[in-house]
């Protein structure tokens, strides 16, 4: 190479290293150059104009156009994996989709699950404060309810502020982002733990401004990041990661004409169990201690699987039922995609189905040709049901409080949901693997319309009684959304 355009090259990627992140020097990031960045960016605006039949169902196509266009212009310039893939998360979230969203590039995973990167305390939010929930017990411990003021220098209000634009969420829920910054399974850990090294770099210390409970005024610590494993093992009230159905389904009597029932998850896929062999012994149960009341806590749960949570309807409604009223597909040929195209199932039926199983609607869908109808259990409870709601709620929980709901069955306490009370984008996810970065984007393929005649565009379920719990509540253990359903 000529000496000038070596220097030329030399000199523009010092200028790029410069400017980068603090995260290059822990992390080893790669760095793309535009020709393969761009070729990233052009297949996922490809796939999701293609597959996604929520695409612009909450943010104009104009909107996404612009937004598009600026990564575009970004990746004309070489660029980070980890850039990039904070700059995918950003342009995901603006659909409003909570199955639309970008899993780490196999090397900052596999970095991530190796190395300390995750915050050694676990944390509930209230109005932009960050309150310690449980701590690393292997460092100075932080006392449950202290308050975590600053984070290397940077107030945790200005550091919500710049991660909450990545998160997703379905429809206008945006009201949901604390509760997913506190513990979102769906990601490695919370949102917040996920997404701070992405903005923020890899620090090997954590400077943090504190207030303990009951303390005269603030004070500094310097703690170490945790690894991922020994973040999942700190205490947490709620859903773990990896939780599924039957294990996370609990009940007993609060009192001798009151049951409680609890469900953190209806995830059922990674080792199914029949739903009804967890329902029938506690619906027995219920039904012999003559309960007169049913609680069921469905706070922490964000949806899963559909066998497990129409399993739960059984037990709740009197007469068959329907829960969804209609599945639609925006295509069902796909061209060359299905090459970059991870997913479950007989590739043969998921990109080449046969056509005489839908009905082409008149704006060109596809229509799923079904008959579901769920039929009542024998053991379903037939007193009075209240349902305890929350943010936490999300796709098949908040369809299930949804069709409840609008059955006149049930009384809803607590919180407004998230996800769709209408039919989230959901179904069939596409996990679309970019060749360059190696980011995999979630692409949903079907829109689901649940059979509710009663519902508010854009958002979930609201409850009958609203009770929303303060830090008052927190620092006191109280649980005023129980309280409440027991009045």
């Amino acid at each position: 190479m000529p000496e000038k355009p070596r220097r030329a090259v030399y000199v523009l990627f010092t200028v790029f290293l410069i400017a980068a992140p603090a995260f290059a020097s822990q992390y080893p990031a790669r760095i793309l150059p535009p020709e393969q960045a761009a070729e990233d960016v052009a297949l996922v605006r490809r796939a999701l104009e293609t597959i996604h039949p929520g695409y612009d169902r909450y943010t104009s196509r104009a909107d996404l156009d612009a937004a598009f266009a600026r990564l575009e212009e970004r990746v004309t310039r070489p660029i980070l994996d980890v850039e990039l893939y904070g700059e995918v998360s950003l342009l995901l979230a603006r659909i409003h989709c909570d199955h639309t969203k970008a899993e780490l590039p196999g090397a900052l995973s596999k970095y991530r699950k190796e190395n300390p990167s995750h915050f050694p305390f676990r944390f509930r939010l209230f109005d932009g404060r960050m309150f310690v929930e449980s701590s690393d017990p292997a460092q100075a411990p932080l006392e449950r309810g202290t308050e975590i003021l600053s984070i290397n220098g940077v107030p945790v209000r200005a550091v919500l502020e710049k991660i909450a634009p990545a998160i997703s969420y379905d429809g206008l829920t945006d009201f949901v982002k604390p509760a997913k910054l506190e513990a979102d399974s769906d990601l490695m850990g919370s949102d917040f733990d996920h997404f701070y090294p992405i903005f923020f770099g890899f620090p090997e210390e954590l400077r943090l401004e504190i207030r303990p409970r009951n303390a005269a005024g603030p004070r500094t610590v310097t703690l170490k990041p945790i690894s991922f494993q020994r973040w999942t093992e700190l205490p947490w009230p709620a859903v773990s990661e990896g939780a599924e159905f039957h294990k996370t389904t609990s009940w007993k009597m609060l009192n001798p004409k009151t049951a409680y029932l609890r469900i953190d998850t209806f995830v059922n896929y990674r080792n199914p169990v029949e739903p009804a062999t967890v329902y029938d012994p506690i619906f027995r149960a219920i039904r012999t201690h003559g309960a007169e009341h049913l609680i069921v806590d469905l706070r922490e749960n964000g949806g899963g699987s559909t066998d497990a949570s129409y399993g739960l309807a059984r037990y709740l409604l009197d007469k068959p039922f329907t829960v969804t009223k209609s599945v639609r597909l925006k295509t069902i040929r796909y061209g060359d995609l299905p090459k970059y195209i991870q997913t479950w199932g007989d590739p043969k039926e998921l990109f080449e189905p046969a056509e005489e199983k839908f009905t082409r609607l008149a704006d060109g869908w596809f229509e799923e040709k079904r008959e579901e109808v769920e039929q009542p259990s024998p053991y379903r409870f037939q007193g009075k049901v209240t349902v305890l709601t929350g943010p936490g709620n999300a796709s098949g929980s908040t369809i299930l409080i949804a069709r409840l709901k609008d059955e006149g069955r049930i009384r809803t306490v607590g919180q407004p949901t998230g996800g769709s009370a209408e039919g989230p984008t959901a179904g069939q996810i596409f996990f679309v693997k970019l060749p360059n970065s190696g980011i995999v984007v979630r692409v949903p393929t079907k829109r689901s319309l649940v059979n509710v005649a009663n519902f508010q565009p854009g958002y979930g379920v609201s409850p009958d009684v609203e009770v929303k719990p303060t830090v008052e509540d927190f620092l006191a253990g109280r649980d005023p959304v129980l309280e409440a359903a027991l009045r």
